[in-house]
């Protein structure tokens, strides 16, 4: 039982017990890192050597040493905890009994700080009953030793604490045998935010984490707020497994039409039902070869980008979605997300991923000495409208607000230590996408970049950003998506931008965006910086080398004073 006193408590020296919490962090986290460096490079030995008694043998070494090195991070993570809120606590409960010793000295009692013994005042120098002195010192005497107590208790707990996470063999340090997630566990941080999410990850042991990521990658690759390199990790397997399917599925096809094939019906009727059969499955392999084809675009894009490239997001459903970035948002101190507009699909991902990659190094080009300091990421985490109704609507703009507003919130909730610096991008009818989530307040970005745009849904740049410098607005002259010069257009017109085929009422001249979204928000009293563009149509604002994406460019790294304008008013740079 603790005996600590009144006087061990005022004296007690929080700063101690912080240095002590830092050193076990740091070796939490050193067993962390080293615990991950030894699962990545010992991930393949199934595969480089499979079988036979030695392999046997290898594979339950390497298994029983990650399991020592995993298992250890959450002992020396648990007494860092310990101590860290020791140390507050300590500190509370000291300025709670200054402030107790104080008020009594300043009502003329006396304190004695080692033992805690109130005394009461001299009779002949106050006022005042002596039933009342004595109720008073009471008071503060109950007062202060209830400090002690909470102190004692408190000083108990944390040496519990310690004495049962020591490294210690008899206490289980590095033999402690953590238990296997369930789905069930992994599915319930859908719908929480980042944060809470960040702090679920954070708190389970590398092999945890390695057996979530191999067990349930469709779940962790949609959580915002599992770091970037995890979550890569989780959709690159999400990915094969749907390219495994699809190629299973072509082989089956390919298979059932060769046996139809290689015997036809005895009579004309059995002959003609194994035509429509093979029909139905030919239909079938030129839609499996089709998504083949699509995927593949986005295969091909994450093998240009290499070890730059990281997947963050993918879904083959409908339309599809991908979240793809260009260097690593957890350690750059520059992140830009671009959001893409009308009519992209997974179809589009190869030249979407061309145009981010762009930006990242022209704006990486533009911090000398510090390479890697900017990561792009195209976002396409939402339906994006088609040449139809869907884009005169705000429907498709509402639905992608909320999941931009969270993978924005998740940027942050992963990020390493140090400044960050994060940018919306949004082309077309993606700089809608990007007004409805900053006219929710809740997106946690530092500028705002509109190209070509039809309207953010705001009247005014302070509606999107409390400093409308912050805002940034890009139009060529001839984007007929942005220069309506306030005057609706139709979506024939749109039709022929996209090359897009359109019929029935939405070729009768339907009128869409000034109307559905919102004054474009580069004319000069929507009170955003226009930026120089000197690319034409609605596509090239990314063209390498133009004045367009180098001002763009300059935005995300904080450059303010060196982008070219046609109007407004530049913030001051960055330090």
């Amino acid at each position: 039982m603790s005996t600590l006193s009144l006087h061990e408590l005022l004296t007690a020296h929080t700063g101690s017990f912080h240095r002590a919490a830092s050193e076990w962090k740091g070796l939490a986290e050193d067993l962390d890192n080293a615990c991950e460096s030894y699962i990545h490079s010992t991930r393949d030995l199934g595969y480089a050597w499979p079988v036979g008694p030695a392999s046997e043998n290898a594979h339950a070494k390497v298994a029983s040493l990650r399991r020592e090195i995993s298992n250890a991070y959450q002992p020396a993570r648990r007494i860092f905890e310990a101590l860290e809120h020791h140390a507050y606590a300590v500190g509370d409960l000291q300025q709670h009994a200054r402030g107790i010793i104080e008020g009594a000295r300043a009502d003329g009692y006396l304190v004695d700080e080692t033992t805690g013994r109130v005394t009461g005042r001299a009779r002949d120098s106050v006022g005042g009953s002596l039933d009342a002195d004595l109720r008073a010192v009471q008071s503060y005497a109950d007062q202060l030793g209830t400090i002690v107590e909470r102190a004692r208790s408190l000083d108990e707990q944390t040496a519990a604490t310690i004495r049962q996470y020591l490294p210690d063999r008899s206490s289980g340090f590095g033999e402690m045998c953590v238990r296997d997630l369930t789905r069930q566990e992994v599915e319930q941080q859908r719908g929480r935010s980042p944060e809470q999410v960040a702090t679920w990850w954070n708190g389970l042991t590398p092999e945890q984490q390695e057996q979530v990521l191999a067990q349930f990658p469709d779940v962790v690759g949609r959580l915002d707020g599992v770091p970037v390199t995890d979550r890569d990790t989780a959709n690159r397997a999400v990915f094969d497994g749907i390219k495994g399917d699809l190629q299973r599925r072509e082989d089956d096809l390919n298979r059932r039409i060769a046996d139809l094939l290689a015997h036809p019906g005895v009579d004309e009727a059995e002959r003609a039902a194994q035509q429509a059969h093979l029909r139905e499955l030919r239909n079938e392999l030129v839609a499996v070869d089709a998504e083949q084809v699509r995927l593949a675009k986005v295969d091909s894009a994450l093998a240009k980008l290499g070890d730059r490239g990281y997947l963050l997001g993918i879904d083959p459903a409908g339309d599809g979605k991908a979240i793809i970035a260009v260097g690593n948002p957890d350690t750059a101190r520059h992140t830009a997300v671009w959001v893409p507009g009308l009519g992209t699909t997974l179809d589009s991902t190869r030249g979407n991923v061309e145009r981010v990659l762009q930006l990242q190094q022209t704006a990486d080009g533009l911090t000398p000495g510090q390479a890697g300091d900017v990561a792009t990421v195209m976002w396409l985490g939402y339906d994006a409208p088609e040449t139809d109704l869907s884009v005169v609507t705000e429907e498709r703009s509402h639905q992608g607000a909320g999941p931009l507003v969270a993978f924005v919130d998740g940027l942050h909730a992963t990020h390493l230590d140090g400044q960050y610096h994060v940018t919306a991008v949004g082309h077309s009818y993606g700089s809608t996408v990007v007004g409805e989530a900053a006219l929710s307040g809740n997106l946690r970005v530092n500028d705002l970049i509109t190209a070509g745009s039809p309207g953010t849904h705001a009247q005014h740049a302070d509606e999107l950003m409390a400093d409308p410098r912050h805002v940034w607005a890009g139009s060529a002259t001839d984007d007929p998506v942005s220069n309506t010069t306030g005057n609706p257009y139709s979506l024939g017109a749109l039709a022929g931008t996209f090359g897009t085929p359109l019929g029935g009422a939405v070729n009768a001249g339907i009128a869409v965006y000034d109307h559905g979204h919102g004054p474009s928000p580069h004319f000069d009293d929507f009170g955003a910086n226009r930026y120089t563009v000197d690319t034409h149509g609605h596509s090239d604002y990314w063209n390498q080398g133009s004045e367009s994406i180098i001002n763009q460019a300059r935005v995300i790294v904080g450059e303010y004073g060196s982008t070219t304008l046609d109007h407004g008013q530049r913030p001051p740079d960055l330090p």
